[in-house]
Parts: structure tokens; sequence; C-alpha cells
């Protein structure tokens, strides 16, 4: 049990960098998405040929458009905010010595249903992105991209599955409970 708190007191901290670090990189790469785009540009479109979804817009985008397309951004940025939160607070549970408890449960499903509100907002989010990047080009070269991929697809499948973990861990627990009221 001792490693079980070690560790997570390890895990609570790496969540809880990623917390803090979140925001700051959201407003980074904002505040400098035009010579970062360049940067790619002069490497040949990134590694191993990667084109960037950016690689199509016309550059340097407009101070309005960045900001336009940061603010949209914001809600990906909280959904994947409150997971490491959630997250951070399940470590915490562990790091008390609490593996069983209603409270852990309940850190896991919230952290599923946080994942899967992602993967539910992201292709509409792409779509919204790519109409507010797009939406200073004249007609006729505005662009909407709405998808999904297969990462999207095992997204979903992940955030399901640890709701189902939850499920069952809220299973085991009950059970735990009423064992310990028999005598």
């Amino acid at each position: 049990m001792d490693r079980i708190r070690k560790v997570s007191l390890i895990f609570r901290g790496i969540c809880l960098f990623i917390l803090a670090a979140l925001p700051v990189l959201h407003v980074v790469l904002w505040a400098n998405f035009n010579s970062l785009a360049d940067t790619f540009a002069l490497m040949g479109g990134g590694p191993a040929g990667f084109n960037p979804p950016w690689a199509s817009l016309p550059m340097p985008l407009s101070d309005a458009t960045l900001w336009r397309a940061g603010l949209a951004t914001l809600i990906p940025l909280a959904i994947r905010m409150t997971v490491f939160y959630f997250l951070y607070k399940l470590f915490d549970l562990y790091a008390r010595g609490e593996v069983f408890s209603s409270g852990v449960v309940r850190r896991i499903r919230q952290t599923g249903y946080a994942l899967l509100a992602g993967q539910i907002w992201n292709p509409f989010n792409q779509a919204l992105v790519t109409v507010l990047l797009t939406l200073e080009n004249p007609p006729g070269q505005r662009m909407i991209s709405l998808g999904a991929s297969s990462s999207d697809v095992g997204g979903l499948l992940v955030a399901f599955g640890i709701i189902l973990v939850s499920w069952i861990m809220d299973e085991g627990r009950k059970l735990q409970d009423e064992q310990a009221l028999v005598i």
C-alpha cells in the first residue's frame, strides 16, 4: 500500500503540473501561431512530410482570426483541464490510502465522462475552428472541416471503458460494504 501512495503522489504532481501548463501552452500557441506555422513550413511541413492543417491557410493570419480561433479552442482546453483535475483528485484519494471508496469510483466515472465529452465535442470544435480560421478568406475559399478518425473512435472506446470500470468498481465496493456488515 505504501508504494501505491508514493506512486500516486508522483502522478498527482504530474497531473497538477499538466493542469497548470495547459493554459500557458494554449496562450503561447495562439500568440505565436504565425511564427510556429512558418517554422513548420521551413521544415518542409513537419516531420516525415506531415502536412499540417494550416498549410492551406493564407499566412500570416490576422490577430482577429487568431483571437477567434483561440477563444473557440477554450472549450476543448477546459475539457482537458477537467480530465486532469479529476485525475489529480483521484490520485489524491489513492495517496490518502483510499482505493475502493465511493469517492474513487466517482472520480473514475467523472474522468470517463469528461473524456467522453471531449471526444463528442472534438468534431464540432474542428468544424468551428476551420470556419473561424478561413472566415476572412474571400468567398469560395472558406472552409469547414467535419470528420472523425480512428483515434476519435478509439477515444470513445477508452472513455466508455473507463465509465464501465467505474461501474464495476462501484459494484465491487457495494459487495465489500455488504460483507463488512455480515457477522
